[in-house]
C-alpha cells in the first residue's frame, strides 16, 4: 500500500559490542577472572588521585550487560522460530455476545474459529491524579510516571474493587444499570418496568431488580441530550462522576478512540465529540457481553485476528467463490456511455455516465465484472485530496515476557494525554503463547498498540504530516515501554506504521456506477463496524437478500450430521440398555436357579426327617 507510512521498525536489542584489541600500555582487567589490577599497580594518569570509582556502578553495568545478552539470545531464538509468530496488522478482539457473535453463528463461520477469554481490562494513566489503592506504579526507569489499574465492569468487580470509593461504586453501578435498561428498551425492545430478574447469567446483576421503584433515584434523563445531539461527555458530566472514573467509562468501557484536544489542566476532563446516542450504544454493547465467558466481555481469537479473514474466505470458497492469487489489481476498467431521453419529440443528451465493466491485473489481463468492491486505500486520490488529515497509527512488538500478575491475555487503555504526544486513547492488546500467536514455552508474547491520530491545522504539507506521524510513533514507543516496565518484559522487535483514514470518498469515485468503496473505519477492538459496512455494501449489490445466512443445503448437511450424531448416541444408549437388560436377565436366571436349588435341598431334608420319624415309631421310640 503506497499510502502506508513506516514510522519505525527493527530490533529493540542493542547489538553485541565488538571485541577491540587493547591499546599499547593500557591497563586491562584480567580476561579470566575479571579482577582489577593488583594492589600497588595503578592505571596511567591516576597517581595520587586518592579517589576510587563508586562500587555501586560496576554491578549495575554488569547487570545491564547480562540483560542485554539475555535479550540478544531471546531475539536469536525468536528468529529461529519465526514461522511460529502471528503478527497482525489490524488486531481485533470480539465481544462475547452481540452482533459479531450472532453473525458468526448465523453464517456458520464460527465453526472455523476458536477463542480464549481476555483475563483483564486495565487503564494506564498518569500519576498526576490520585493513584488507586490497588494500582501498580511503574518503576523509575519507565519513560513516564504512570499507574495501571483494573477497570471494574460487572457488579461483582465493582463491589470487590479496591480502586473505587463507596460513593464511586454507587455512582458507577447506577450508570451501568441505567445503560443496561436503556439498551434493553431501544435495542431489544423489552419492557424493563415489569422486568423480572430471572436471567441466568453472571451479568444479570446489572439488570434492574423487579419492583425496584427506588432504582431510578439519582438517574439522569437522556432525552434532552439525545434530542439535541449533545456530546456523550456532557451526559456523563450530569452524572457527577469523578474525573478518573469518567475517563475510564469513556475510553475503557465505551472504548471511544476519537482524538480530543488537550485539557487546560491535567485535572480537567477531556471532551470527545462522540454523541450521547453513540456513547450509550457503545456502553450497552460492552455491558451486554459481560458474564458470558471469563471475567471480561472480550474474547481473543486463537492464531490472531487474521483468522477472521481466513474463515470468511473459506466460507466464500465453500459456497463457490473464486480467488485469483498473486495477481495485484492495477486498474478498474470503466465504460463511458451517454443516456438519451426524449422530450417533446426531441433527443436530449444527458451527462456521460461511467460504470465498472472489469478489473485489470498487473499483467494486463482483464477480468470482466458488473460491480467491484474496493478498499478506499487502493484508489489513487486526486491532487487536491492527496493530503490525508486522519491516520491510524499502530505498533506491533515481539516481546520476551508475559503480561504478568498471573494473566495471559490483557487489554489495556491508555487515556488521552496520559503520555506526551498523543491526543487519543491508545488501545493495547498483550497476548502470550496461550493465544497461539508466538512460540509456545519460550516466554514470548505479542503486544499491539493502536491509536487514531489527526493532523493539526499547522501541518499543511506532506513532510509536516509525516513528521507528526513519527512523533506519534514515538509516543507509542513510550507507551509500550511503560506497559512492559510494569510486567518486567523486554521488547525484542517492533514495527511501527500508519495508515490514512480518509473522511470522504474521492469525488470521481462517487460518479461511477457499480463501484462500491469500503473506507477505513475508526480503530475499535470489536469488528462490528466492519461487518455492518459489509452488510450495507451487500444490500446495495443484492437488495432484499439475507446477509451471511446459511443456505438450505448447509442447514440440511448440518441437520444430517446432527441426525447421524443423534442416531449414534441413540444406538449407543440402546446398546447399553440391551447390555444392562441382558445382564439383569442373566442375574435373574441365576437367582431363580439358586432358589430352585435351595427348594430342592429343603425338600430332601424334609423327606429325610420324615423317614427318620417313621423308623423311630417302628422301633417304639418316643418322638
Amino acid at each position: 500500500d503506497a499510502g502506508v507510512v513506516i514510522t519505525s521498525f527493527g530490533s529493540c536489542v542493542p547489538e553485541e559490542p565488538a571485541q577491540t584489541p587493547p591499546e599499547h600500555g593500557a591497563v586491562q582487567q584480567d580476561e579470566v577472572s575479571g579482577e582489577p589490577p593488583s594492589e600497588g599497580e595503578t592505571a596511567p594518569g591516576t597517581e595520587g588521585a586518592g579517589a576510587a570509582a563508586e562500587p555501586s556502578t560496576v554491578p549495575a553495568a554488569e547487570d545491564l550487560e547480562d540483560e542485554d545478552a539475555a535479550a540478544r539470545e531471546a531475539l536469536r531464538l525468536a528468529f529461529q522460530h519465526a514461522r511460529r509468530w502471528s503478527l497482525d496488522l489490524s488486531p481485533y478482539a470480539v465481544f462475547a455476545s452481540g452482533e459479531t457473535v450472532d453473525l458468526m453463528i448465523s453464517s456458520g463461520v464460527g465453526r472455523y474459529l476458536e477463542f480464549r477469554s481476555v483475563d483483564s481490562l486495565c487503564v494506564l494513566e498518569t500519576s498526576s491524579s490520585p493513584p488507586a489503592p490497588e494500582a501498580l506504579a511503574a518503576p523509575a526507569e519507565a519513560s513516564s510516571p504512570v499507574t495501571f489499574w483494573k477497570v471494574p465492569c460487572s457488579k461483582k468487580d465493582i463491589f470487590l474493587s479496591k480502586a473505587l470509593t463507596r460513593e464511586e461504586k454507587n455512582k458507577l453501578m447506577k450508570l451501568l444499570r441505567f445503560c443496561m435498561d436503556w439498551g434493553k428498551q431501544h435495542f431489544q425492545h423489552k419492557d424493563v418496568a415489569t422486568q423480572d430478574d430471572v436471567e441466568l447469567t453472571q451479568g444479570r446483576a446489572l439488570n434492574r431488580p423487579q419492583n425496584s421503584a427506588g432504582s431510578a433515584k439519582g438517574q439522569v434523563d437522556p432525552t434532552p441530550f439525545l434530542e439535541q445531539n449533545r456530546p456523550f461527555s456532557e451526559f456523563l458530566d450530569a452524572w457527577a462522576l469523578p474525573r478518573r472514573l469518567r475517563e475510564a467509562v469513556l475510553y475503557a468501557i465505551a472504548m471511544i478512540s476519537t482524538p480530543v484536544p488537550r485539557p487546560l489542566t491535567p485535572e480537567s476532563p477531556t471532551s470527545p465529540p462522540t454523541s450521547t446516542a453513540d456513547g450509550l450504544a457503545a456502553l450497552h454493547r460492552h455491558l451486554f457481553a459481560l458474564g458470558q465467558f471469563g471475567d471480561t466481555a472480550l474474547l481473543a481469537p486463537l492464531y490472531g485476528s487474521a483468522e477472521f479473514s481466513q474463515a470468511f474466505c473459506r466460507l466464500c470458497a465453500v459456497r463457490g467463490g473464486v480467488y485469483v492469487l498473486r495477481q495485484q489489481p492495477r486498474a478498474l476498467v470503466l465504460e463511458t456511455r451517454a443516456e438519451e431521453e426524449g422530450q417533446q419529440g426531441e433527443i436530449a443528451m444527458k451527462a456521460h455516465c461511467k460504470r465498472v465493466v472489469g478489473v485489470c491485473d498487473q499483467h494486463g489481463f482483464t477480468i470482466a465484472c458488473k460491480a467491484a468492491v474496493v478498499a478506499q486505500d487502493f484508489l489513487r486520490p486526486a491532487a487536491a485530496e492527496a493530503l490525508h488529515r486522519t491516520w491510524i497509527v499502530r505498533r506491533v512488538s515481539a516481546v520476551h515476557g508475559t503480561p504478568g500478575q498471573g494473566m495471559e491475555r490483557v487489554i489495556s487503555v491508555t487515556l488521552p494525554h496520559a503520555v506526551d504526544g498523543h491526543s487519543a486513547a491508545v488501545f493495547a492488546m498483550h497476548m502470550d503463547d496461550t493465544s497461539l500467536v508466538c512460540p509456545a514455552g519460550r516466554g514470548f508474547s505479542v503486544l499491539h498498540l493502536t491509536m487514531e491520530w489527526e493532523a493539526t491545522p499547522a501541518m499543511d504539507s506532506k513532510e509536516a504530516i509525516e513528521a507528526g506521524l513519527r512523533e506519534a510513533g514515538e509516543c507509542l514507543r513510550r507507551t509500550a515501554a511503560s506497559l512492559l516496565a510494569l510486567s518486567q518484559s523486554r521488547e525484542l522487535w517492533h514495527l511501527g506504521f500508519a495508515k490514512p483514514r480518509p473522511r470522504k470518498p474521492p469525488l470521481a469515485a462517487a460518479k461511477v456506477s457499480g463501484l462500491h468503496l469500503a473506507p477505513r473505519l475508526a480503530p475499535h477492538l470489536d469488528p462490528f463496524a466492519v461487518l455492518a459496512q459489509a452488510r450495507n455494501i451487500f444490500q446495495d449489490l443484492a437488495p432484499g437478500e439475507p446477509f451471511l445466512v446459511q443456505d438450505e443445503e448447509d442447514l440440511a448437511a448440518q441437520a444430517a450430521m446432527r441426525g447421524e450424531a443423534e442416531d449414534e448416541d441413540q444406538a449407543m444408549l440402546e446398546a447399553a440398555l440391551t447390555t444392562a437388560a441382558s445382564l439383569d436377565q442373566k442375574a435373574l436366571e441365576d437367582l431363580n436357579q439358586r432358589i430352585a436349588s435351595l427348594e430342592q435341598k429343603e425338600g430332601d431334608m424334609a423327606r429325610r426327617i420324615g423317614a427318620l420319624e417313621r423308623k423311630g415309631r417302628a422301633l417304639g421310640w418316643v418322638v
